[in-house]
C-alpha cells in the first residue's frame, strides 16, 4: 500500500494544475461595444473585477459569454450570486 493521501492540503498534485471548471449555467453573448459590455465592465469594476477586454471568455466572431445579457442588481440575489460566482471563475483561468 504506497498510496500517499494528498488530504492533507486537500489538493491531488495534478488537479493544481489544471484550470478551474467552468461553471455550468446557461450564457448569453455579450457584444463588443454594446451598452451590456459597459454595463458588464462597471459592474465588473465595482467588485474589483478587471474588464470583459482582460477577463472575459471570448467566443470567434467577438464578444464575451456571461450568465446574463445585462450585469445584474444586487437586489437580484440569485442572478447575483451567479454574476458574482461567474466573475471569480472568469478571473481565477
Amino acid at each position: 500500500m504506497n498510496n500517499k493521501n494528498h488530504a492533507a492540503n486537500g489538493v491531488h498534485p495534478r488537479a493544481a494544475l489544471r484550470p478551474p471548471k467552468r461553471p455550468n449555467i446557461a450564457t448569453t453573448l455579450v457584444a463588443p461595444g454594446s451598452a451590456a459590455h459597459e454595463a458588464w465592465d462597471i459592474w465588473l469594476a465595482d467588485r474589483g473585477f478587471a474588464s470583459l477586454d482582460r477577463i472575459g471568455q471570448a467566443v470567434e466572431g467577438g464578444g464575451w459569454i456571461m450568465p446574463t445579457t445585462t450585469a445584474p442588481a444586487e437586489s437580484s440575489e440569485i442572478a447575483y450570486r451567479i454574476a458574482l460566482g461567474w466573475a471569480g471563475w472568469l478571473r481565477s483561468r
